[in-house]
């Protein structure tokens, strides 16, 4: 279902006008085409396999996340998110989210307090990494033999299939919005609930493709701090999230920006505990990418079986390839 064969079949069963739709009774009426079973137990068994790294990955991930709460709230203290809160006025005279509101919430400062408190001094994120930049905006020339596109969405996605690519050439500095593995983005723009704010390490399967100028791209420095480690502090639901999306502004589709980023402030703590966290972590970006290949293969395998099942154009190839 997720090779290009049956996306064109269902988009050729979807309806509507501005935004499309499909029922239940449409994709029960797809064809799905059955090669050998020797290839559809292969193919099968990859796709299994990737989906079970995934799961171990996310296992190891929320372990990193557990050290981390451990040692940010080691007594459990609940976060009361309560309606009010009470500031000093002299905070309401410096830095740039100073009067919105969303930045003193109750919540966040008692995570805050925890975080500042919390092991040895906590640094901003600037002094850790590298840089924390973003691309500025450009016009797209998009063509079917250009560089693989990525949206914030798409990279955030599951292994979504290349729909979109970018003439890059076209642009003075398309070195700037290529993706690099071990380097990190975020989204910049969506709402606080959602994507805002959400933290990922690029791997080998992102390497190369040409990244929406919609991120925020920091840049990693393993001498001062661990890729995996600064991952897992901004990218935690509870001791993360929260500190990073405080800077958003904006009513329909709140931003955030480098400046307000590069403050954030990160939790230090002794290097074994540290080097646990970004263990894991970096454990779980590892096998996330190679379930991502493993599926990408088995994808590709499962589209060249129906184009010589089906006779359609490209078969002579495939089994050319097999002889």
């Amino acid at each position: 279902m997720k090779t290009p064969t049956f996306f064109a079949i269902a988009r050729s069963a979807q309806y509507g006008h501005m935004i499309k739709h499909l029922e239940p009774e449409h994709v029960l009426a797809m064809p799905v085409a059955m090669p050998d079973a020797r290839l559809r137990r292969d193919i099968g068994q990859d796709a299994k396999n990737a989906l079970e790294m995934r799961q171990a990955s996310r296992r190891l991930q929320a372990q990193a996340d557990k050290l981390l709460a451990n040692l940010v709230n080691p007594s459990g203290t609940p976060v009361q998110d309560n309606p009010t809160t009470t500031v000093l006025a002299s905070d309401l005279w410096f830095g740039r989210r100073r009067i919105e509101g969303q930045f003193h919430r109750s919540d966040v400062l008692q995570v805050e307090d925890l975080v500042k408190n919390a092991g040895r001094a906590a640094e901003p994120l600037a002094d850790l990494v590298e840089s924390v930049t973003m691309a500025p905006r450009f016009k797209r020339h998009f063509g079917a033999n250009g560089t693989p596109y990525r949206s914030a969405s798409e990279l955030f996605d599951v292994n979504p299939p290349v729909t979109k690519r970018i003439y890059a050439g076209l642009l003075e500095e398309p070195d700037i919005y290529t993706l690099r593995a071990g380097e990190m983005i975020m989204a910049r723009s969506g709402q606080t609930y959602g994507l805002l704010g959400r933290t990922m390490v690029l791997n080998r399967t992102h390497a190369g493709a040409f990244g929406s100028e919609d991120l925020i791209r920091i840049v990693p420095d393993e001498s001062r701090a661990r890729t995996g480690y600064i991952q897992t502090v901004l990218n935690h639901v509870d001791y993360g999230r929260p500190r990073v999306v405080r800077y958003a502004s904006g009513t329909s589709v709140p931003h955030l920006d480098p400046p307000d980023i590069r403050q954030v402030l990160i939790p230090r703590f002794d290097a074994a505990q540290e080097d646990a966290i970004a263990d894991l972590s970096d454990e779980a970006t590892a096998l996330s990418a190679e379930a991502d290949r493993m599926e990408s293969a088995a994808v590709r395998a499962a589209e060249k079986a129906v184009a010589l099942l089906t006779g359609r154009h490209g078969a002579i190839k495939t089994v050319k390839d097999r002889e």
